[in-house]
Order: C-alpha cells, then structure tokens, then sequence
C-alpha cells in the first residue's frame, strides 16, 4: 500500500503495528524486568515489616515505661495471683475488693456466676490440678491489653468505673463487656486489630476462640471448652488475610516462679495446649496448618553468678523489668513444651537452645547434639524464633542479634 505525499509523489507506507517477534520481544523483556524487580519488591517489603514490628515493640515497651512512671510499678503478666494482687494494691491504694475479686482466681463473684463471657480465661491446662489461688489471672498476651489501655478515673473502680476496662452491658446474662472506649489509655491500641467482637449485644473477646485453646478451669454455666472472655488481644504482624499472632508480655517478677510444688517458667501459646505440648505433636497442627510455637522468655548469654551450678545457670534478658516479644513475620514463637511447665526448652537471644539443670532452679545451655528444630508455621523449621522481635535487643530481629 502506498500514500500520496503533499508533492504528489507517492512514499512507501507506514505500517501500523508490531510483528509477532517485536511482540515476543517487548514480552521477554516485561518477563526479564519482573523477574528482576519482584524479589527486590518483597525484600523490601519484609525489611518494612521487621522494622513495623521492632517500632511497635518500642513504643509498648515505652507505654509500659509511662505506666510505672504512673503507678509506680511495672504491670503484672497475670501469672501469679499474689504479685497481681500487690500490685493492684500498690497500683489503686483504694480500689475495692469487689474489683480485685473480678481478677481474683479463687472469688467467682456475681459479676461473672452465669454470664456468657467470663473476664477471666486460662488456657494453661499445667495449673489445672493446683488450687485457683495457684492458677493464672490472664496470659501474658491479654496482660499487655488490660494494663496498657487505661483504667477509669474512679479511685475505688478502675475497672468498672467511667473509661475502665468493663462497662455495663444489657445482654441478658451477661453482666459486663468489654469497654472498647477505654480512658487513659498508654497505649492507643487500634481495635480493629484487638480480637474483639459482638456476642448478643455484647462485646466480648474472642483469642481462645480463634486459637481453638482449652480453658483449665470450667464453671456449671460454661460446661467444658473454649468459650469468649472480656480480656482481649493485640495482634502483631498478619500476612494478608491469615491469621496473626498476640504480642506477648513478660513481667520479670514471673519469668520463673514457684506454684506449689511446681517450678513454674512462663510461658504464652496461643494453639491448644494439652499436657504441656505445643500444638500437640510436631505432627498435628491446626485445622488451618499453623505452628505458632509457644513464647517463652529469652534468657541471655550471662551467667549468673549468685547461684553456684555446674554447669553454670543463665540470667533472664532485662531480667529486672519485662520482655515484650512478637512472633515476627512467621508468626511462630518457636518455642516449644515438651513435657511440661518444669521441663522444657528456653532460647538464648542469640538462638542457643537452654534446657532446666537438674535441681530444676534454673537453665543452662544445652549440648550441642540437642538441635534447635522447633515447631514453625508449616511444620518443623530450623530456628523459626530468629525472626522474633523483642525489646532486650537493639536489632529488627533476634537473628540479627548473632
């Protein structure tokens, strides 16, 4: 085909598109860039994201910080009833009994005798034989939530009391909610990341519901199982749409402790536990195939020298104040209960597996021969606690800090 020019000359003509080959060519090269860019983009975008979590580990890590400046000490984890107890003491001089029972494992008061969501809910099964007095308040997770996101004003209610954490409800049989309006708050948790929802026009929380965990403690109302409680969650890091995981709260006064009989090392697992495993077996995990492993405070690399053992015992990190961890991007702990809460398994910050000595006082480093394998996301995974963030460490990750 040829055109006419202004000339009148005819020209040769202009042709209107690519061959296949230019198309293939243009198409390679698209292929070639994406190949190129796409592994850069999400490198980027995990940096972001280990960087996300080590901030919001600093700045609860500073809320905490302003609470003591506050009350003049630092929040129980909800492990112990007598360290929580003295320190709602010591924290609200003239709060009521009425409001210390509402935590109280051994008072099962009106506010709670025959309602659908309990304020309280244990899911440690290694404290069912003790006596309630011996058994926890809260886990370390929910902990974090309840001492961080402002209690009332009133002198004698900061719990129930205007902005506390419990108001009134109108369900029927259901005498408290959840206050998702709380005062006074260290931390301005966002709720949409609280596991917060409505159950018969109240608002109650829904963690052991989601982690399909087992309370240790049933009442005639309740039966057996999980049900929801008013002590709710902060989620970490959550990958798309799947399901994240708490930040965890340590107070050092229980890194280790004694229930009983028990030597008791704290611990938070968000999946079910039975007779102190984690998630069961290496080999049963969720319906949803998630390990989360179960947090556990870090100990360091210093020995501790006021105990004489051989081999010698290891110091707690910030082994004075608190530990605030997050799973990270796997959103496993990686640690794991193999036997129960006496005999188990601690990580140094550094990823050096520790295990109890034998008098039970304390931990030291494991043998060499031990392994590090640990439950992770998709099954067994070679040190999944490396990508944990804590505040006992400058770095984004713990497996920076090697």
């Amino acid at each position: 085909m040829h055109q006419t020019g202004s000339n009148g000359k005819r020209v040769k003509g202009i042709r209107a598109g690519f061959t296949l080959v230019e198309l293939l060519v243009v198409v390679a090269i698209i292929g070639l860039l994406v190949g190129l860019t796409v592994p850069a983009v999400f490198a980027v975008l995990g940096t972001f994201n280990r960087a996300s979590c080590k901030f919001e580990v600093n700045a609860l890590s500073d809320a905490v910080e302003k609470y003591r400046s506050k009350y003049g000490d630092y929040p129980a984890d909800g492990s112990s009833w007598p360290v929580m107890e003295a320190h709602l003491r010591k924290a609200f001089p003239n709060i009521l009994v009425s409001e210390l029972n509402l935590l109280n494992p051994s008072a099962y008061d009106t506010f709670q005798v025959g309602a659908i969501a309990d304020i309280r809910n244990d899911n440690d099964t290694n404290l069912s034989s003790l006596s309630l007095a011996l058994q926890r308040v809260m886990d370390p997770a929910e902990a974090l939530v309840f001492f961080l996101g402002g209690f009332s004003s009133d002198a004698q209610r900061p719990f129930t009391g205007p902005g506390g954490p419990f108001v009134a409800s109108s369900s029927t049989g259901q005498p408290l909610q959840y206050n998702a309006s709380r005062q006074n708050a260290f931390y301005d948790f966002p709720n949409a990341r609280l596991t917060l929802t409505t159950s018969n026009g109240a608002i109650v929380s829904t963690d052991e519901l989601i982690f399909n965990s087992v309370p240790c403690k049933t009442s005639p109302s309740h039966g057996s199982g999980p049900w929801s409680d008013l002590l709710p969650v902060f989620m970490s890091y959550k990958n798309n749409n799947s399901i994240g995981s708490p930040y965890v709260y340590f107070d050092s006064r229980t890194y280790q402790s004694k229930k009983g009989t028990i030597t008791y090392s704290n611990f938070f697992q968000p999946s079910r536990v039975a007779n102190g495993q984690s998630n069961a077996s290496a080999t049963t995990p969720r319906e949803d195939g998630i390990y989360f492993g179960a947090a556990r405070p870090y100990l360091s690399e210093q020995e501790n020298t006021t105990v004489v053992s051989t081999p010698p015992l290891l110091l707690y990190e910030n082994k004075q104040t608190f530990q605030i961890l997050s799973p990270g991007l796997d959103r496993s702990y990686g640690g794991v209960l193999p036997t129960g809460p006496s005999s188990l398994i601690l990580f140094t910050a550094k990823g050096n597996p520790c295990v109890s000595n034998s008098a039970g006082t304390g931990f030291v480093k494991a043998s060499s021969t031990l392994g590090a394998f640990v439950l992770a996301e998709y099954g067994p995974k070679f040190r999944p606690m490396a990508d944990n963030v804590g505040n006992f460490t400058e770095s984004n990750t713990l497996g920076e800090n090697k």
